[in-house]
């Protein structure tokens, strides 16, 4: 390669790569810089930077080159130290999988069945019942004494959401205040629920090795509940699980009693205040939730919208329902709760003088989607008195905190993950048995 021709430059020959020179006589194009020039600046920077002088330019390069390889290497560092150090991301994706498992083992394909809608639902209003609870737990009784909260949890998939995100939250709370967790106890039939609350319970609530490991069941008493195994509802039922239940209500009269309560399907009562009714084809089941709710000073009744009917009876549900009450036609059709305690085994059978406090917890769609009209029907059930939709709102969540058992507000919990999905994917989601998605029974019962 030849020099340009002045005085002080000798001219000499450097052998170059044919397709190196190639792509650097192609760069040199754009700013229209000779091959000589780079190189003798290259040679330049390469004399200073031996003998420890650093010229501007090398130094600019140079530092430039640095500061990208250092952050770099900084990067992956941190990285790597806050993975060695923060060992709990590791422990709960294991424990996410275990329980995952465990869900899968009780109740099979059913588990996918309106998953992400039952778990936004619980990751939404569980963290606002336990603040709820802790309110109540920090309330004296006529006796001056801190008052005990008990959560009684049903069966039922939506209620394995539940139970797992209500670990996690009174985990959170641990450290914080123990004292507040021996005022917190869990009755349940749920045995998937059970063992989802053992398992989160082993989980770490320190950000290291030396960190306190917190056994949930030492401070919060998890007491399940005996019966028959029904392994179909992943439940134990039967006359001895409702006496037990009763039995445990009236060893903690001062107690306050929180239940969480699921139904294969819903039914909103077309009467005020418009409870949600569950619904299930079992006499055990529906025993059951019958004495959950009678027993309990508050209940809230978990449901993605796809499962709630409105303005209807239990005759045209079953109605609609025929080819998929055909599957499996030894379980009978479909029953509502009795919530007036009518039917209710403790106090030798006498109904109850007040009618228990039964409020829906459920997701709406705010954005035109297949249920979009569906949810709006629901809405408009409820006075705005009585229907908490914002669950962001500061105000609106204070009052649900702090509101007696009488004045609480129903919950709508905003569900927009299929507003981006096809009418087809959208169907799939909201109504996942396809023996339900007769044009006829969409039409007549969720306005599609």
């Amino acid at each position: 390669m030849r020099s340009e021709s002045k005085r002080d430059l000798i001219t000499t020959t450097i052998r170059i790569d044919k397709d190196l020179r190639d792509d650097v006589e192609e760069a040199l194009e754009k700013p229209k810089e000779s091959l000589n020039s780079v190189v003798q600046e290259l040679l330049k920077d390469w004399r200073s930077e031996r003998n420890g002088e650093g010229g501007e330019k090398a130094r600019n390069r140079g530092d430039k080159k640095k500061t990208l390889a250092d952050h770099r290497k900084a990067i992956i560092r941190a990285i790597s130290n806050q993975l060695d150090e923060e060992t709990r991301w590791i422990e709960e994706a294991s424990v996410e999988l275990d329980l995952y498992r465990e869900g899968v083992a009780a109740f099979g394909i059913r588990l996918e069945h309106y998953r992400a809608d039952k778990t936004e639902i619980a990751k939404k209003f569980i963290p606002l019942l336990v603040e709820r609870a802790e309110r109540i737990a920090n309330e004296e009784d006529d006796e001056g004494r801190k008052k005990e909260v008990v959560f009684v949890l049903d069966s039922g998939t939506s209620i394995f959401f539940a139970f797992e995100q209500l670990a996690l939250e009174l985990k959170k709370k641990a450290l914080r205040n123990p004292d507040l967790l021996r005022r917190f106890s869990l009755i349940s039939n749920n045995v998937p629920g059970v063992t989802v609350f053992m398992k989160v319970s082993h989980l770490g609530t320190g950000s290291g090795e030396d960190q306190p490991k917190i056994e949930l069941p030492e401070l919060v008493y998890c007491n399940v509940l005996p019966g028959r195994l029904r392994s179909r509802y992943g439940a134990l039922l039967g006359p001895s699980t409702n006496k037990a239940l009763i039995d445990m209500r009236a060893d903690q009269p001062k107690a306050h009693f929180i239940g969480l309560v699921s139904g294969q399907f819903l039914r909103i009562d077309d009467d005020d205040p418009h409870s949600p009714i569950p619904l299930a084809r079992t006499p055990d089941q529906i025993s059951y939730k019958s004495t959950l709710i009678e027993v309990c000073d508050e209940s809230f009744a978990l449901s993605p919208l796809g499962k709630i009917f409105l303005n209807t009876t239990d005759e045209d549900i079953n109605r609609g329902l025929s080819a998929h009450l055909a599957k499996d036609q030894a379980l009978g059709d479909y029953c509502a709760v009795d919530l007036t305690g009518a039917e209710s085994s403790s106090d030798q059978g006498k109904r109850r003088e007040r009618r228990p406090v039964v409020k829906l917890v459920a997701s709406h769609r705010p954005s035109k989607q297949l249920l979009f009209t569906h949810s709006e029907r629901l809405k408009a059930v409820y006075p705005k008195k009585d229907m908490l939709s914002d669950i962001t709102d500061s105000g609106a969540r204070n009052r649900f905190i702090n509101s007696d058992a009488k004045d609480l507000q129903s919950i709508l919990i905003p569900f927009d993950d299929l507003a981006e999905k096809s009418e087809a994917a959208q169907m799939d989601a909201e109504f996942p048995h396809k023996d339900v998605r007769s044009p006829e029974f969409l039409k007549e019962f969720f306005s599609v």
